[in-house]
């Protein structure tokens, strides 16, 4: 990028030479300067969030993100990591299906 820029300024030197008298100033002022790894990302002090991931299983209780009420986990799809919910406080018939793992929030401790 930096060659195509530097030939792109000097055409355009030429050509503003020829037109005009006054000093051309190139748009471009692209200087490829050297920068440590250590300046951008310091991979040594910075990490993921090392949280334990609990694998849900048929009969735990848990509550859903954006939904009212407790649910018992009543189908675990292991691939897709979802689960199927039924509600278990309230008086509604209300199933959930397809719920990813990190919407849930385990209301047994194991």
């Amino acid at each position: 990028m930096s060659t195509a820029c530097c030939q792109l300024n000097k055409m355009l030197e030429r050509r503003a030479a020829s037109v005009c008298p006054l000093p051309y100033t190139p748009y471009c002022t692209f200087r490829p300067q050297i920068i440590k790894a250590e300046e951008i990302a310091p991979w040594e002090t910075w990490g993921m969030n090392s949280r334990k991931t609990r694998v849900p299983k048929n009969g735990d209780r848990v509550t859903a993100r954006g939904e009212q009420g407790k649910f018992v986990i009543y189908g675990v799809d292991v691939d897709l990591q979802t689960v199927e919910l039924k509600l278990v406080d309230g008086g509604h018939d209300l199933k959930l299906s397809t719920i990813p793992w990190d919407a849930l929030t385990f209301i047994d401790k194991q």
